[in-house]
């Protein structure tokens, strides 16, 4: 495998995670506050105050849970399972599992 289709392959993989986290950024903050605001109704209808949580949840807070929710996840599928050759195409060890 030439060096220009291992950077096109790796790439690409990388590529493919920040879509998913930008999509995951798009469309989860707007129902996560849906659901906040309805939590914060719950816990003031049973006199709950202290279980409150702040309303709505900033961007920076969503991105960050986003984009490392989304690394983290191929991070340890590549751990996880055995079929899996997290390196490649660099190279098909399977490092992170000790073989």
């Amino acid at each position: 495998m030439g060096p220009s289709l291992v950077i096109k392959a790796a790439a690409s993989r990388h590529l493919s995670v920040l879509v998913f986290g930008i999509a995951v950024l798009l469309l989860a903050r707007p129902l996560c506050n849906w659901i906040l605001h309805r939590w914060n109704l719950e816990l003031e209808y049973h006199k709950l105050h202290w279980l409150r949580s702040p309303e709505p949840i900033t961007r920076t807070a969503a991105a960050t849970g986003a984009f490392i929710g989304t690394y983290s996840h191929v991070l340890l599928d590549s751990i996880m399972h055995a079929d899996m050759l997290p390196l490649r195409p660099l190279t098909a060890d399977k490092a992170l599992l000790g073989g």
